[in-house]
């Protein structure tokens, strides 16, 4: 998983940071600018893969729910979702080949 990394990013508003407090700052300066209190939990967390110096996502989901609670609790957890998801969906396309002897 080494060459993976996590971005947060809020499509509201169009803006992605390796570091969730610099989202949650630029969705507050947002907010009071706009008024647009709707955006204050509109965070995803992308995992992201660097091939050849290009990120590709390759896997996301919303850390919040509508009541605006952590889907998985924490970010730690959310990072382990999106892994375990990402393995389970690696294995399923491209199953381990059945040695035949």
């Amino acid at each position: 998983m080494e060459k993976y990394q996590f971005v947060f990013f809020s499509g509201a508003i169009g803006f992605t940071a390796p570091h969730i407090g610099e989202v949650r700052k630029e969705i507050t300066r947002r907010v009071e600018r706009e008024k647009a209190e709707s955006v204050r939990h509109d965070i995803e967390l992308q995992m992201i893969e660097n091939k050849d110096g290009v990120p590709k996502i390759q896997d996301s989901c919303y850390l919040y729910n509508d009541s605006f609670e952590m889907i998985h609790g924490s970010i730690s957890e959310t990072k382990n979702y999106l892994k375990e998801s990402w393995r389970y969906r690696i294995n399923k396309n491209h199953p381990p080949k059945k040695n035949i002897s």
